[in-house]
């Protein structure tokens, strides 16, 4: 990685899943001065996780004070593969994210159903000056 653009990796879990109806976040602050921008999302599931319509998780990706997008392990969503990376679509809306120094890159957990499912993995954010 050259000095204009950089991994960022957030783990949610760390090899211990997130607990079936337990809702959590996890943020990583720019520390880059600049402005940068969201070039790519990645996510690894630590374990896979089945689609299903009545007990499923949402996982959300935001800058901090916006959910950029989401995606939920629904039938419509899909399961998720373990230890697959999963490109994410960085840019769903056309409008480009940015995030400054100082402000959260952001990867949420949210339950849905009876139960919700459990979850642990990681999401890769790929920035790039701008």
């Amino acid at each position: 990685m050259g000095p204009d653009r950089h991994l960022c990796i957030l783990q949610m879990g760390a090899g211990t899943p997130i607990a079936a109806g337990t809702d959590q976040e996890v943020a990583w602050v720019c520390p880059f001065p600049g402005k940068w921008k969201i070039k790519n999302v990645y996510l690894v599931a630590d374990d896979a996780v089945g689609a299903d319509d009545t007990d499923y998780t949402t996982l959300t990706f935001g800058d901090g004070s916006t959910n950029i997008f989401s995606r939920a392990t629904t039938t419509a969503g899909g399961a998720l593969t373990a230890k697959t990376a999963e490109v994410q679509d960085a840019n769903p809306s056309g409008a480009i994210a940015v995030v400054e120094q100082g402000e959260e890159l952001v990867f949420g957990k949210a339950d849905t159903g009876t139960t919700g499912v459990a979850f642990s993995g990681s999401v890769i954010w790929e920035i790039v000056q701008i």
